[in-house]
C-alpha cells in the first residue's frame, strides 16, 4: 500500500486535526554521546544566540545576573538550539507494523501528529520511512501524500547499520515501531541516540501483537516480515511460553532505553486510531 484508503485517511485526518492546537515540546535536559545525561545546564556544548526576558517556570540557573545589575531586568539566555530547535520522526515500515489496517493508520497518523505539532513548535522537520532503505519523505507537512508501504521484509534493526547519518544532529528524535525485531536494540540505539538532544521510542502495537490464547488443534503461524510458517498446537502452555518470551523481548528494550538514556512509552494502535488520546505522550513531555 503506497497511500491510505479512506477509512485510514480519514483517521489520519482526525489526527491533524487534533495536532492543530499541539506543539512539540523541547526536551528540560541534553542528552549527550549515546544518551549520557549532561544535565539541565545549557553547558558549553551549546552556541549563545540572544536573552529574553524572564518568563515564570525558566530555569532559574539561565539568568544572567550580569544584565540584572546593570540594567535591574530579569533577562535569560538563549541558545541557537532552543530558537531553532530539530525533529527527526522516523517511522518503521517493516511488514509487522502492517499486519492490519487499524495498525497502519495509526502508526500513519502518529507521525502526520508529530510533524504538524513540530511545525507548530517552529522544529526544523524531517521525516524518514525505515524500509528496506531509510528514505527521506520529501514532504514532511503534507501526510496524506506520503509514500508508505509497510511491507519491508526487514527491520530497522536489521537496516541501521547501513543508514548514512542524515539525521539532525542534537536534535529530538522520535521513532514510532511495534519493536519486533528479533536483532537486540543496542546497534539501533547508539545510532539512534549519537549526537541527539532526545529519543523517544514510542512502540505501537495492535491486538495482533498481543500473545494468542489457547485454541484447539494445529495452528499455522507465519511471520509478517519473513514469511517463515510454523505450526503450533496452541495450548495454554505453548501461549505461556510464548507471552513469556515477548515479555523478556519487551524488558530487553526497556533495559536498553534506561542504559541509553532514552524514553520508552508503549501505545496502542486501537485506543489511537479511536479517539487520539494523548494524555499518555503528554505525560512524557513530548507534547
Amino acid at each position: 500500500m503506497a497511500k491510505p484508503d479512506a477509512n485510514q485517511r480519514d483517521i489520519i485526518a482526525a489526527a491533524l486535526k487534533v495536532a492543530e492546537s499541539l506543539r512539540l515540546a523541547a526536551p528540560l535536559h541534553t542528552d549527550g554521546y549515546n544518551g549520557r545525561l549532561t544535565g539541565r545546564g545549557a553547558g558549553n556544548a551549546l552556541e549563545f544566540a540572544e536573552y529574553r526576558e524572564y518568563r515564570p517556570g525558566d530555569d532559574l540557573r539561565r539568568l544572567d545576573w550580569f544584565v540584572h545589575a546593570r540594567t535591574e531586568q530579569w533577562m535569560v539566555r538563549q541558545f541557537s538550539e532552543e530558537i531553532e530547535p530539530r525533529c527527526d520522526i522516523l517511522l518503521d515500515e517493516s511488514a509487522s507494523m502492517g499486519i492490519s489496517p487499524l495498525k497502519t493508520a495509526a502508526a500513519w497518523g502518529l507521525a502526520a501528529l508529530l510533524a504538524k505539532a513540530a511545525d507548530n513548535g517552529g522544529f526544523t522537520l524531517r521525516v524518514w520511512h525505515l524500509g528496506a532503505l531509510w528514505q527521506r519523505e520529501t514532504r514532511p507537512l503534507e501526510p496524506l501524500e506520503w509514500d508508505c508501504v509497510f511491507q519491508a521484509p526487514v527491520s530497522p534493526g536489521q537496516t541501521v547499520s547501513g543508514f548514512p547519518n542524515s539525521l539532525q544532529k542534537r536534535g529530538i528524535r522520535l521513532v514510532i515501531s511495534d519493536l519486533l525485531w528479533p536483532e537486540a536494540p543496542e546497534a539501533f540505539l547508539h545510532t539512534l541516540c549519537q549526537d541527539s538532544r532526545r529519543v523517544c521510542l514510542l512502540q505501537l502495537r495492535s491486538a495482533e501483537d498481543a500473545p494468542p490464547h489457547p485454541q484447539k488443534g494445529l495452528w499455522t503461524l507465519i511471520d509478517a516480515e519473513n514469511g517463515e510458517k510454523r505450526n503450533l498446537s496452541l495450548d495454554s502452555a505453548t501461549c505461556a511460553a510464548v507471552a513469556q518470551r515477548l515479555k523478556r523481548h519487551d524488558d530487553q528494550w526497556d533495559a536498553a532505553c534506561r542504559t541509553h538514556g532514552a524514553i520508552l512509552l508503549s501505545l496502542s494502535a486501537e485506543n489511537l486510531a479511536a479517539n487520539w488520546d494523548l494524555l499518555p505522550l503528554a505525560k512524557a513531555k513530548i507534547i
